[in-house]
């Protein structure tokens, strides 16, 4: 049997349900903490970035994933930007990093594109069974392996029976 993997991207997947006054989300703010984390080790971006999670669905997805033994592997622009390790620490944080393998992110210093490094990633690694979550379209070749939540809402009961199917009975794609 194969170990069966999720590529996570991070914001608009695990996030809580948006109104519209919840968009107090600043990038300008993000580099000032971003800038004070890489040059004194201040940890305030942690708790900013934390407003991106919904602990619930953190929860849910980590029992998914305790419950199935599945690997995960992060395949989001959060790894350039705020970097993998910022991006690390707020995995740890939420304990999402015991879920992680050991090349936990498809990131590469060439920049390409989504798509490309996922399936760069599953050949590196002889992956066959996998789904892919993530708020934006990957491509057209991926699309029956994604799970598309909208960027507002982020997964919700429907995507979690869909994870759970996937991780239950893989489907044959």
């Amino acid at each position: 049997m194969n170990d069966k993997y999720i590529f996570l991207d991070i914001d608009g997947v695990l996030s809580p349900e948006k109104n519209k006054e919840q968009h107090d989300f600043s990038v300008e703010v993000l580099w000032d903490l971003l800038r004070d984390f890489q040059r004194q080790g201040d940890k305030s971006v942690l708790s900013y970035l934390k407003k991106i999670f919904c602990q619930d669905k953190v929860d849910k997805f980590k029992a998914l994933l305790t419950k199935h033994d599945a690997k995960l592997v992060v395949h989001s622009s959060w790894t350039y930007f705020p970097g993998e390790d910022v991006t690390w620490l707020i995995l740890q944080d939420f304990g999402l990093d015991t879920f992680l393998v050991e090349d936990w992110s498809t990131a590469t210093r060439e920049h390409q594109s989504k798509a490309k490094n996922i399936v760069d990633y599953i050949n590196k690694h002889n992956i066959v069974e996998y789904i892919i979550i993530d708020d934006e379209f990957i491509c057209r070749d991926l699309i029956a392996r994604q799970i598309m939540p909208r960027t507002r809402n982020g997964l919700n009961t429907r995507h979690f029976n869909l994870i759970e199917r996937f991780l239950t009975t893989y489907p044959s794609v």
